[in-house]
């Protein structure tokens, strides 16, 4: 009779720990699995938001392996009339805040700040919007259709956070 009384406390005893091994590996694979998020800081996005005045701000997400990257991106007029000028306004606005130039292509513009160390500013026409795969793009693209003028003076503005 110790015998059974015994395994049946046992028993109760390994379901136990098998409950308990069985949280840690879910909790284990679930961290694996899960993927990490990236976000700009919040402080470097109203920092840029202040360069002009924004149209619009949505996000896209791409995710690169087991990775999130929120990206902030900002529709905006810095005043320029023209794409060209718009860019060099930027750059100029941008520079006295301590971001740098890092890139520059025909109508891009690729910026770093040490302040914001890990955060990536592209700046480009609206025309490149397309690219940027946001949220609200399509609703986006349609009221800037609707004139024309907005779409060759204002600017796409991205943030990418980075590890």
């Amino acid at each position: 009779m110790t015998t059974s009384a015994s395994c049946g406390g046992l028993s109760k005893v390994m379901s136990a720990v098998t409950a308990v091994c069985l949280a840690l590996v879910t909790a284990g694979c679930a961290a694996f699995f899960l993927p990490e998020e990236l976000k700009v800081d919040p402080a470097a996005v109203e920092e840029v938001h202040d360069i002009g005045t924004v149209f619009t701000r949505t996000m896209a997400d791409p995710i690169y392996g087991n990775t999130i990257q929120l990206e902030d991106i900002l529709i905006m007029d810095v005043g320029g009339s023209g794409v060209d000028e718009a860019l060099d306004i930027a750059r100029e606005r941008l520079a006295q805040r301590g971001w740098k130039v890092v890139g520059a292509s025909e109508r891009l513009l690729v910026m770093e700040s040490a302040k914001w160390e890990g955060t990536t500013l592209q700046a480009a026409g609206v025309d490149r919007f397309e690219s940027y795969g946001a949220e609200r793009e399509t609703e986006i693209l349609k009221e800037l259709e609707t004139d024309p003028a907005k779409a060759d003076k204002y600017l796409v503005v991205s943030l990418s956070p980075a590890k």
